[in-house]
């Protein structure tokens, strides 16, 4: 802890500060290797652009549960200036999405440091997956349907030749401006850890709907019974006289298999994002 602590101290001000961040890296071997049939993506799949856009992308959103023993997964882009641009970026998404999946490594930590001048903290998630894996894996998506509205795009699709998803209850669809039960009551998915994430907006959709992402990865994490330390009352003196500091740090670390977004939602005021994410360790 005594080398985390030191650039802590000199970058931790009396003004709260939050840093969110995460990398992909590649590993030295794909975890999947991608089949040599490659299934080629519909030529026109379905595409909702207007009026009940909203409604449309809501509900691609609000279950992903597997379809036919597969998994599937919602790719977003940001509107761009090309709408085609957007679908390209879109599959991208899925293709990330989907090496995660297949293999991912989460750090988790959350530090404060209070002191006679303030308090401040340190918010830091850092994922890692196969990059390479996931540009390879671009190809094997099958895009089975489309939104587009004036925030972006939004794809629906499966990705052949990764393993099989967990067996998942189909969940029920939220009622008419009430939100999902799973918020308040996940499922229970036999040998996967389940968690809700929550989070408020960001500028464009994607990062609102990553951030939520992002806090249910915290949950699995600290749920996983891996790597988690505490560590407290750490003080120091100068010849000046005395200074009291208290630095609180909780980590968490794990290589999880399947971590998986069951679902996503909106609140019909756009305040909040949530998302069911489910995973195994490692």
């Amino acid at each position: 802890m005594t080398d985390m602590i030191t650039p802590l101290r000199l970058s931790l001000t009396t003004v709260f500060f939050a840093a969110l961040l995460i990398q992909c890296t590649s590993t030295d071997q794909p975890p999947q290797q991608v089949p040599q049939h490659i299934p080629q993506q519909s030529a026109a799949p379905p595409i909702s652009d207007g009026r009940d856009s909203r409604d449309d992308r809501d509900s691609l959103m609000q279950d992903l549960s597997p379809r036919d023993g597969q998994a599937v997964f919602l790719g977003v882009s940001a509107r761009l200036r090309n709408r085609d641009a957007e679908q390209e970026a879109a599959v991208l998404h899925v293709a990330e999405q989907a090496s995660r999946f297949v293999r991912f490594y989460a750090e988790y930590r959350y530090i404060t440091k209070t002191t006679t001048g303030g308090t401040g903290y340190l918010d830091d998630i850092i994922g890692r997956w196969d990059a390479e894996y996931a540009d390879s894996l671009v190809e094997s998506v099958e895009v089975m349907r489309t939104v587009q509205d004036h925030e972006g795009t939004y794809v629906y699709a499966r990705v052949h030749g990764i393993p099989a998803p967990p067996d998942v209850p189909r969940l029920e669809p939220a009622p008419p401006n009430k939100p999902p039960r799973w918020i308040s009551s996940p499922p229970v998915v036999s040998g996967y850890i389940t968690a809700v994430g929550i989070s408020t907006p960001s500028h464009r959709i994607r990062d609102s709907l990553d951030r939520a992402d992002q806090d249910a990865l915290k949950e699995i994490l600290f749920k996983a019974g891996t790597t988690v330390r505490m560590i407290e009352e750490i003080r120091d003196r100068d010849r000046r006289g005395t200074t009291h500091s208290v630095v609180t740090s909780q980590e968490a670390s794990a290589t999880l298999r399947n971590f998986y977004v069951l679902a996503r939602y909106i609140s019909p005021d756009g305040r909040y994002y949530y998302s069911l994410a489910v995973a195994r360790e490692e």
